[in-house]
């Protein structure tokens, strides 16, 4: 009962905060069966809160960083939804035990249910994603040599045209599952560590692949501009296409960000930004009637 309360409340928030939610990929997603979302993780809570209401599966539980609970409001409903508290070495001095949030997991996936987790292991605002821990690869791999379940990976790409600003978009999109079959467990009991890394540069690679990433923002910052300039102002895009000609417009600019044309391009569209931004000016002002 207070689970349901709970999902509902999450989906009236989301629907709330975001005039817009895309779903990509929704095929991607068994419909039985345990499945580990594994998503980047660019706006705290949030992110967790949009996977609970969009991916189609309840009960989602996650993995939580242990000091959320400190606050009792945010703590019982971390309990209400699943949520199992984990403990991180690096605020802890590398003196903790997380056997029994492992022993959980274990439990939920085993018994055909999802979990969520987010690999990179800290919420930031970095413009591409952070080195993944190896702990997702690891524990599905430890939970698929049980030998109980097959255990799946979908990639959770969440991407935000205007991260914290109230009534913007979202695109929401999960990539091809990663299923943890024979031939993975054959690896992982030839050389775990190897089998471990491995499966970790696959779920960049994977997560890379549903996500917008560039080297820095000054890039990003550029990207988005010269989006905006190409788009005619009559074009209505919808979340996922903006991020597609985003990372369209990334691929093109590191194939050619060295080239002479390009450099100078940038140097101008970066020109035009600083003049807007001491004018107070936006793009769309450009575009309206002057009386």
């Amino acid at each position: 009962m207070i689970q349901r309360l709970i999902i509902s409340l999450i989906h009236v928030i989301t629907k709330t905060f975001f005039r817009r939610i895309d779903v990509v990929g929704e095929e991607n997603i068994p419909l039985a069966g345990p499945v580990i979302f594994a998503g980047n993780h660019p706006n705290a809570l949030m992110d967790g809160w949009l996977l609970t209401a969009r991916c189609g599966r309840w009960p989602l539980h996650f993995m939580a960083n242990a000091k959320l609970w400190k606050y009792k409001v945010l703590g019982r409903m971390l309990n209400a939804t699943g949520a199992i508290p984990v403990y991180r070495r690096e605020e802890h001095d590398g003196d903790v035990d997380n056997s029994k949030a492992f022993d959980r997991f274990f439990e939920i996936i085993e018994a055909g249910h999802c979990m969520g987790v987010f690999p990179e292991g800290v919420s930031h605002t970095e413009s591409q994603l952070s080195k993944l821990k190896t702990g997702t690869a690891r524990i599905a791999l430890t939970v698929a040599a049980r030998g109980k379940v097959k255990v799946t990976i979908i990639p959770c790409g969440l991407n935000y045209i205007h991260r914290h600003q109230f009534r913007s978009q979202v695109l929401i999109e999960f990539g091809e599952p990663i299923v943890i079959d024979d031939v993975w467990l054959a690896r992982f009991a030839a050389d775990e560590r190897d089998c471990v890394r491995q499966l970790t540069e696959q779920l960049t690679e994977s997560l890379t692949g549903v996500t917008l990433n560039a080297p820095d923002w000054s890039t990003l910052r550029f990207i988005q501009a010269a989006r905006r300039l190409y788009k005619p102002a009559t074009a209505k895009l919808s979340p996922g296409q903006y991020i597609e000609l985003n990372r369209r417009f990334v691929k093109t600019y590191l194939d050619s960000g060295a080239e002479p044309e390009m450099v100078a391009f940038r140097g101008e569209v970066d020109d035009y930004q600083s003049r807007l931004e001491v004018l107070g000016l936006k793009d769309y002002h450009l575009r309206q009637k002057v009386s």
